[in-house]
């Protein structure tokens, strides 16, 4: 992935781009995860290209808990056991991210903006209206993951 989005950097640079907003993750800037490493340097790497930039950071999107979680035996398993989490819906990450492209560098060059909406437990999850009627996340004491369980 790294060698695919240089490629655009320097697409975009030669072709004159003069702003750039680049979609990363949610880190600390030193992350081995290789996934969130090469956000990283590629946020790096667009710094140096020559144009403007902004860079928005985005945690957990909360439209993905049940579409992207593993349901194994019924149970969602949710990786950071009890430690909160920063969640965004992809809806409010679109508005940031259009709301930057419109009113460009002149107001938004060299920032970095960290989207997390609300900051909680998977289990205080169960709150919010995206689970299907019926279904409710739980901690499970024995591995730590979240489970759907029947009302």
């Amino acid at each position: 992935m790294v060698h695919q989005c240089k490629n655009l950097v320097d697409a975009a640079a030669d072709a004159g781009v003069d702003f750039i907003v680049h979609l990363g993750i949610f880190g600390n800037g030193r992350s081995t995860d290789p996934h969130f490493a090469w956000h990283e340097m590629i946020e790096r790497y667009i710094e140096g290209s020559g144009a403007a930039w902004c860079h928005l950071h985005p945690h957990f999107f909360m439209d993905n808990v049940l579409t992207t979680l593993p349901v194994i035996g019924g149970q969602i398993h949710w990786y950071t056991g009890e430690k909160r989490t920063g969640w965004i819906a992809v809806d409010d990450l679109a508005a940031v991210s259009a709301l930057v492209l419109a009113e460009g560098p002149d107001k938004h060059a060299s920032k970095q903006y960290w989207l997390s909406a609300e900051v909680m437990r998977f289990d205080s999850y169960r709150k919010l209206p995206a689970l299907p009627e019926g279904r409710k996340p739980c901690k499970d004491d024995a591995n730590g993951c979240a489970r759907a369980t029947r009302a």
